[in-house]
């Protein structure tokens, strides 16, 4: 019908319509250009069509092969016990698995600065526990100068032997938690100090037994006065080689002279009575010998009733001492002197009668 359309003609108006004659050109040609466009839409929806028809073939294919696939996993899941799988519940799964991945790293992060944080703490504690040592070295130094003297006294440090106060502490520490008082006991025979314990606390806590998690919550809460608490050293003196508290007071006594006499480093030692507690025998056998030994390198005052220290210790110097009209009056000199042996005489003697009169006594025991 385009290509009958065509321009009037008209003698009077010939020029006005020939204005329409390129209008209706451009008509024609546009609407055949749409005419090809159509044919073009209509050819490409064809091969649309065939593509989503091979598509839909592909799916269904693919639901089939799924389908073939859950059966075989089901099959296999089955004999292994399993009993149901849903493939949504994979879906779930997965991103389950993902946030947990997300929050194990997250907790790795953590559990990294708690374990920078344990290993600063431990720092800091060897730091103290290096110094507590260096503390005690420096008393067993001092005390092995005591022990190599030929004394019969002895001291034998044990660095934090003291497991007494280390269980008390616990007890103490954790009294109303219902942890029982055998666990510390263990406890404190296991480890030397709660270092030890922080270091292997999982462990440390099974000894609670029942009470493990509220000891190691306990033990957290407390920990800063745990670390910081310096199990005492034990010092054990023995004396004649038996431990010096199962000796009498008077053995303790003379344990204690010969310890004084032995200390090297002073240059003048002053007791009053230095027989208190001790025996003649005593005074004689293991106080005066060893004076006679070492007072040429030392000097020793002593205020004394015994004469076995001026007599026997063969004394430098005497130096009686008398009350006149609320005066002390001191009259001193070489031990040889007539003076100083008669004032030894009546003084710590009871006399010269007394003292022949004791040693008549005495010869006639021996002779008897």
């Amino acid at each position: 019908m385009l290509e009958e359309l065509a321009v009037p003609e008209s003698k009077h108006n010939a020029a006005f319509l020939k204005k329409y004659e390129p209008k209706i050109s451009a008509l024609k040609k546009t609407i055949a250009d749409a005419e090809k466009i159509e044919l073009s839409i209509v050819a490409i929806q064809k091969e649309l069509e065939k593509l989503h028809n091979q598509f839909e073939k592909s799916k269904d294919g693919l639901k089939e092969e799924f389908a073939e696939t859950e059966r075989k996993l089901v099959k296999s899941l089955v004999a292994q016990g399993v009993t149901s799988i849903q493939p949504d519940a994979y879906v779930k799964l997965t991103r389950k698995k993902a946030a947990l991945a997300g929050a194990i790293a997250d907790l790795r992060k953590k559990t990294a600065k708690g374990k920078s944080k344990a290993g600063s703490v431990l720092a800091a504690v060897a730091g103290l526990n290096e110094d507590w040592l260096d503390e005690y070295k420096h008393v067993a130094a001092a005390l092995s100068k005591i022990n190599s003297a030929k004394i019969p006294l002895k001291v034998e440090p044990k660095f934090k032997g003291d497991k007494a106060s280390f269980r008390d502490k616990m007890e103490q520490t954790f009294r109303g938690t219902g942890v029982r008082k055998e666990a510390f006991a263990t406890l404190a025979e296991a480890y030397t100090d709660f270092a030890q314990i922080y270091k292997d606390l999982d462990k440390a806590a099974e000894h609670a037994k029942g009470k493990a998690q509220a000891f190691k919550d306990g033990f957290i809460e407390n920990l800063f006065e745990f670390l910081g608490f310096q199990v005492p050293n034990v010092y054990e003196v023995t004396y004649h080689g038996k431990p010096l508290r199962s000796h009498s007071l008077g053995q303790r006594a003379s344990a204690m002279m010969l310890f004084l006499l032995k200390q090297e480093e002073n240059d003048l030692l002053l007791i009053d009575q230095p027989e208190d507690d001790l025996d003649s025998q005593t005074v004689y056998e293991e106080v005066v010998k060893l004076l006679r030994v070492i007072k040429s390198n030392h000097q020793f005052i002593f205020a004394t009733h015994n004469a076995n220290f001026p007599v026997l210790g063969d004394a430098e110097c005497v130096g009686a001492c008398d009350a006149e009209d609320g005066n002390i009056v001191v009259k001193a000199g070489s031990i040889d002197t007539k003076d100083c042996q008669g004032k030894i005489v009546s003084i710590m003697e009871g006399g010269i009668e007394a003292f022949e009169r004791r040693k008549t006594i005495y010869q006639i025991w021996k002779a008897g």
